[in-house]
């Protein structure tokens, strides 16, 4: 990280501030003085310092989620805090849960003139003691979040939703303290799948943007609120008859026909909107079951429960869903990623983590353990079978793994495992 940061600035680039060392103490003084020059001093909008590890390979040793790198840690500075007045609470209709926002007189922040702040749950409501008319302190969480971090005063209890205004369905508050919808067929739910059905991530399907996806739920929500994957067999002319303009309608159309209704699993899954499963969580899904395209969810539900990173709340999650998933399925043919003549059907498989260098390249290493029909863990969990010592291993990762009674491999070793 130093030499490129180091050859950038010999090129000509501007780069940020940066200081390389092995002392604590060093991070906590560049920490103290970024946050006088940034927050202190206000020279410019800054909203914390990166840690990052400097030798080559950080990647490879610490892997990374779909949304991060695992090879580097922020630490945000604690920004500015402002009193202003609450005046009432929103209640925000997402995918099935209702997310409370507080709508207070206008207060700036920098150059941010912020009104309104996500309360997200009751329990955080609960926390701050939130009551009407209350004074509250907001801040700018990573000079970009609008958040409130304490409040006094006020003069009655918030009072909460009791009905949904969409489907007129009783509302629930959750184990997470979370007001929710129970009705799987709610508009907004259904509303909600059609853009992960049409999304990037699930079929990627061009044109259809969410004034485009208003237009055909209007006019044909029976038929969507049933089962919104109908969308995949729409024609051109059912769309232009919703008012989606000739082109988009066309081009709509021969996309699908193009595609067959030929989906890999992973994308079927995140299409699906099941709560709690992302990309990552879908792809691990998909490679476990090999991407079968004749995956049955049903049969194979009790399975799920092995997959590394996947928990209970998942695992509900998918079981709750399974009769919704099973009618969707009828509308799509799964089709595999890549066919890999090394995994043999019905092994059992094992899941493997790795601390240390080993011979190859960690991406390397984990690639070997995929092609043997297994499944790579980046962490040590409970649901490692076996963790690979490499040279220069986490002594704390082999203590989790004796507390945890999992097998310990040489670097050299490994390969007869698999």
């Amino acid at each position: 990280q130093l030499q490129q940061l180091i050859s950038l600035k010999l090129s000509g680039f501007n780069i940020v501030d940066f200081v390389c060392s092995k002392s604590e103490n060093a991070v906590k003084d560049i920490y103290k003085s970024m946050k006088k020059r940034f927050v202190d001093d206000q020279s410019c909008p800054t909203d914390g310092v990166v840690i990052k590890y400097n030798p080559p390979g950080g990647l490879n040793k610490y892997g990374s989620t779909a949304h991060h790198p695992n090879d580097m840690i922020a630490y945000k500075f604690q920004t500015l805090v402002k009193e202003t007045t609450l005046e009432y609470i929103e209640w925000r209709k997402g995918r099935e849960k209702f997310t409370p926002v507080a709508h207070f007189k206008e207060v700036k922040l920098g150059d941010n003139k912020i009104t309104a702040a996500s309360l997200h749950n009751l329990n955080i409501m609960n926390q701050l003691d939130i009551k009407e008319h209350s004074k509250v302190m907001v801040t700018l969480k990573n000079e970009i979040i609008p958040q409130i971090v304490s409040c006094s005063g006020g003069d009655e209890e918030i009072s909460i939703p009791d009905t949904c205004p969409v489907c007129g369905t009783k509302l629930k508050i959750n184990d997470s303290q979370e007001v929710i919808c129970p009705n799987s067929e709610c508009g907004t739910k259904t509303f909600n799948t059609l853009k992960k059905i049409v999304s990037k991530d699930g079929f990627n399907i061009f044109g259809l943007s969410d004034k485009n996806l208003e237009k055909i739920y209007s006019k044909y929500k029976n038929v969507l609120t049933e089962n919104p994957f109908a969308i995949l067999k729409f024609d051109s002319d059912q769309l232009i008859k919703a008012g989606i303009p000739d082109y988009t309608a066309v081009v709509y159309e021969g996309r699908l026909k193009h595609q067959n209704l030929n989906v890999t699993l992973d994308k079927f899954l995140i299409a699906c909107d099941i709560p709690g499963v992302g990309k990552q969580v879908a792809r691990d899904i998909s490679e476990y079951f090999d991407n079968h395209p004749e995956f049955n969810f049903k049969d194979n539900l009790d399975e799920i429960k092995n997959i590394n990173g996947i928990g209970l709340k998942i695992y509900l999650s998918i079981k709750d869903m399974l009769p919704s998933i099973k009618k969707y399925s009828e509308y799509v043919n799964f089709k595999s990623i890549e066919e890999n003549k090394n995994i043999q059907k019905n092994k059992k498989q094992f899941v493997f983590a790795i601390s240390g260098t080993l011979d190859k390249p960690r991406s390397e290493i984990e690639k070997e353990i995929k092609e043997a029909g297994h499944i790579f863990s980046s962490s040590v969990t409970k649901k490692v079978n076996y963790l690979i010592l490499g040279k220069d291993f986490s002594r704390a990762k082999e203590d989790k793994a004796i507390k945890y009674n999992i097998d310990l491999l040489s670097g050299d070793s490994f390969r007869d495992y698999l």
